[in-house]
């Protein structure tokens, strides 16, 4: 008799466990490989229902002079979310009213694809310090009412704090 180890697995043993080993990898990979197929069919969905939203608000907004006048603001460097939406007539306050959908969808649309890790965090910090600024105006917090549960808490985790409003006369008296 040899002094050798015994041998306790067989190889027909080995090669089965190695076997099964292979199998729950590729069933591993392929499960991931779905889970992030699933993530971008839901990002795209989530982008395409933002599409259309937008493009109903916008087409409302196609032939506005008012819609016009409220988008050159930003020419001047000043910032639409600090315009006092009570001080507009009623065709100016339908443009803003159109313009703050528009906004507020947009945001919703990035706020969904970053949670599904879709965007990177350098693109959702610039929309989040606009959000931040379209919410300072407390004038505007009632449009964060209609979006998804998860937005509308977290927008409460944001500066509470109100910014001082301008008017339109302002802005025209300073052109």
């Amino acid at each position: 008799m040899s002094k050798g180890f015994p041998v306790l697995i067989s190889f027909t043993g080995l090669t089965n466990f190695l076997g099964v080993i292979g199998v729950i990898g590729s069933l591993i990979f392929v499960g991931l490989e779905l889970r992030q197929s699933q993530k971008i069919a839901l990002g795209n969905q989530i982008q395409e229902r933002a599409n259309m939203a937008a493009d109903f608000i916008l087409s409302n907004l196609q032939g506005s002079d008012a819609g016009r006048q409220l988008l050159a603001i930003r020419k001047e460097g000043l910032n639409l979310n600090l315009v006092d939406p009570d001080t507009l007539n009623d065709e100016q306050y339908q443009a803003f009213n159109l313009i703050q959908d528009w906004r507020v969808n947009s945001i919703e649309n990035v706020f969904q694809q970053y949670a599904l890790g879709l965007l990177p965090d350098d693109v959702w910090s610039q929309v989040e310090s606009r959000m931040m600024s379209h919410y300072s105006n407390c004038k505007l917090r009632h449009y964060y009412n209609s979006v998804i549960p998860a937005l509308k808490k977290y927008v409460t985790t944001l500066p509470q704090d109100c910014s001082e409003l301008i008017t339109l006369d302002d802005w025209s008296a300073s052109e």
